[in-house]
């Protein structure tokens, strides 16, 4: 009788899949909705739930019901013993880990991701929390500049980004957009933020603003937006107060903040992504992890590299912006930039070749607790330096007609 042929599910068994059964490569068996592993076990525990289904059978003849009877007495006895073993040796595995964990608490350290200190994590949180709203802003600040340009273009015309701060403090000086065409110079003055220059410009739309007829229910909606990036911009500047405290405390930051052009906040979110340097093997894993490195894509005759997806996205954005302010303030590094520049390179290529270089810097600074230092120059290292080995002398040879000497 083959499997699913006049056979009935019993309430034991709830699903049991044929096609993975009849597979005959190592796969994982689903009973019950759980997937199991092709092993020892697994047979025992496939065997017992299919004699479990053909016991269902109302058709099936009295002899050979008892035998199949005894049959799953036998397996089950076997899977409960398989069970139990390893039930006890997983016990025993889980006994050894902590064990090896308490001996490591006891003398002071952990073992991988477990060594970052608590300034490393409160960076992560910390850096984690304004990146998001950073990006709220920015998607706030876009849809801010897409209702202006429908409802009153003119307006947004007098700035050159509408995330300013005088100029959201001017949208929301007034009950609806409409009565800022009407408010005096003297009012406009005291608005926060907003100069003479300001207010110059300010009056210049005023004598041509107009508005579309969806003022009456976007306008409302404008305001509401530039009230809500007056707020994130205030939660940001606490945020940022708040990852200078937590850095000095950071070893990691404070190393890195010792390379010229990184930034408080770039190397706040680097030190919170790496949290350890301990989690890294070598300097290429450490610039995988960042993004500043590619995989080899060459096959056959072709030759390339692809970027790596499982990468930090933080990390990595911090990195490419950190990258791109180190070597305005290194001539070395921006040489470099250039010289990927010329070869036909991006901009972001050049930045993340550049990062590999100074992933090495990094890996090397962090594993031995040192900061960024730049070796002056001794002569001119311009001039190739030939050793007198190598220097070929010319032998000169005597005329035909000259006298030999």
């Amino acid at each position: 009788m083959g499997f699913g042929q006049g056979i009935e599910k019993s309430s034991i068994v709830s699903f049991v899949d044929k096609r993975r059964l009849s597979c005959p490569t190592p796969v994982h068996y689903v009973i019950d909705g759980v997937g199991i592993l092709n092993s020892e076990r697994s047979r025992h525990v496939v065997g017992y739930y299919l004699i479990r289904l053909q016991l269902c059978n109302s058709r099936l003849d009295p002899c050979v019901l008892q035998h199949k009877q005894s049959e799953a007495g036998a397996l089950q006895g076997d899977l409960s013993r398989s069970g139990q073993e390893r039930s006890n040796r997983c016990a025993q595995g889980l006994g050894a880990v902590s064990a090896k964990r308490s001996s490591a608490v006891s003398q002071g350290g952990f073992a991988g991701s477990e060594r970052e200190t608590g300034a490393e994590r409160s960076s992560q949180a910390v850096t984690r929390r304004r990146r998001r709203l950073v990006n709220e802003r920015v998607r706030v600040v876009n849809n801010l500049q897409a209702d202006l340009q429908a409802v009153c273009p003119g307006l947004l015309e007098i700035t050159e980004d509408a995330g300013n701060q005088w100029f959201l403090n001017f949208l929301v000086s007034a009950d609806t957009l409409p009565q800022l065409a009407r408010l005096r110079r003297s009012t406009v003055l005291k608005i926060p933020a907003v100069g003479v220059k300001c207010a110059n410009q300010i009056q210049g739309w005023q004598r041509r603003a107009h508005f579309s007829a969806e003022v009456e229910y976007v306008g409302e909606m404008i305001q509401e937006d530039a009230r809500r990036i007056l707020e994130l911009r205030e939660n940001i500047k606490r945020l940022e107060a708040k990852i200078a405290e937590v850095a000095k405390n950071s070893t990691i930051a404070r190393i890195l903040r010792s390379i010229p052009g990184y930034g408080a906040i770039s190397t706040a979110e680097l030190a919170g992504e790496i949290g350890t340097i301990e989690r890294f093997g070598s300097e290429g894993s450490l610039a995988l992890y960042l993004g500043m490195a590619t995989l080899d894509n060459s096959s056959g005759k072709y030759q390339g590299t692809k970027p790596p997806k499982h990468v930090n996205t933080r990390a990595k954005a911090a990195m490419m912006t950190a990258v791109d302010r180190h070597r305005k303030y290194v001539p070395e590094s921006q040489r470099y930039y250039e010289k990927k520049r010329t070869q036909g390179k991006g901009h972001n290529q050049a930045i993340r070749a550049l990062g590999r270089h100074l992933c090495k810097i990094i890996y090397k600074m962090l594993k031995e607790e040192r900061e960024y230092h730049i070796r002056p120059l001794t002569g001119n290292t311009k001039t190739k330096v030939r050793s007198r080995s190598c220097v070929k002398t010319k032998i000169r040879r005597p005329k035909l007609n000259e006298p030999l000497k």
